[in-house]
């Protein structure tokens, strides 16, 4: 229940801009210019090793997430113990998908 309650909590916290940082980086994505509404959010996930984007260097901010992004994300943000992979198998998740499945109880 407590991690159910965490991961409601940091995705909460990830749409309302509470990870904002008053400092202003350069971008780190392509297609994220420093006028985009969730600028310092992104750039504070990202100095934080929690997002990282695509390997072409674009976060591509409206394009939705996929249920293994999501989980990676959570994971990261939790610091969740990579240690202790699960043994589900999900139908939407490939076992090449940057271990994602790691990610979910």
């Amino acid at each position: 229940m407590r991690k159910k309650l965490a991961a409601l909590t940091l995705a909460a916290s990830i749409s309302t801009g509470v990870f904002g940082t008053s400092a202003q980086a350069a971008s780190p994505f392509e297609d994220i210019s420093e006028d985009f509404w969730g600028y310092d959010d992104v750039t504070a996930l990202t100095e934080q090793a929690i997002i990282n984007g695509y390997p072409d260097d674009t976060y591509r901010p409206n394009q939705s997430l996929t249920r293994a992004q999501s989980a990676m994300i959570i994971g990261r943000a939790l610091d969740v113990d990579l240690e202790a992979p699960s043994m589900h198998q999900f139908s939407d998740i490939h076992s090449d998908t940057s271990g994602a499945i790691t990610f979910i109880p």
